[in-house]
């Protein structure tokens, strides 16, 4: 399976941005993140690092940098941070939505992401996901502001949607 891209309007202004690619890639043509290629956009204020704004694949991309190219202590690191994801984060969010939520009794690799920016919204679920992280899953959410509360569900709603994806070998 190469990148599998594709958006949705779910509703309440909601709009659902998905990548999934198999690891290692099959067809994989854009280059993203990594050393010396870094984000096409980065932030307006340099402390602001959330705010830099990247592509499904360039995320899908830095997923497969961190997969091949990491030496062990590194590779070990990150992914027992990634794996062991805490449902609660340091802020107190619920940070099982999209992924964790969406895709039961999978196994994956978590970095969620959310936040707020004037009047626009966004939630983010990305993460390796099934045996021997053989999926790169990213799902991107954003929205009105006023529409934040029904974005975790809008998000695992729409990741669940590639359960059929994900499964197989």
């Amino acid at each position: 399976m190469g990148v599998l891209l594709g958006a949705a309007l779910v509703g309440a202004g909601v709009t659902l941005i998905v990548a999934v690619t198999r690891h290692p890639p099959v067809a994989m043509s854009a280059s993203g993140p990594s050393p010396g290629n870094p984000p096409e956009t980065p932030p307006e204020d340099p402390g602001e690092w959330g705010d830099t704004l990247v592509t499904p694949q360039d995320l899908v991309t830095t997923y497969n940098y961190l997969a091949d190219n990491l030496p062990p202590p590194a590779h070990d690191l990150l992914y027992n941070a990634l794996y062991h994801a805490s449902r609660t984060a340091a802020d107190g969010t619920d940070q099982y939505f999209g992924i964790p939520d969406g895709l039961p009794g999978t196994t994956w690799a978590i970095k969620q992401g959310w936040g707020s920016s004037g009047t626009k919204a966004e939630l983010n679920t990305t993460g390796l996901v099934g045996a021997d992280a053989r999926y790169v899953v990213i799902v991107l959410a954003s929205a009105p502001l006023s529409a934040y509360r029904q974005l975790p569900v809008a998000l695992t709603n729409g990741t669940a949607q590639l359960a059929g994806l994900v499964s197989g070998p």
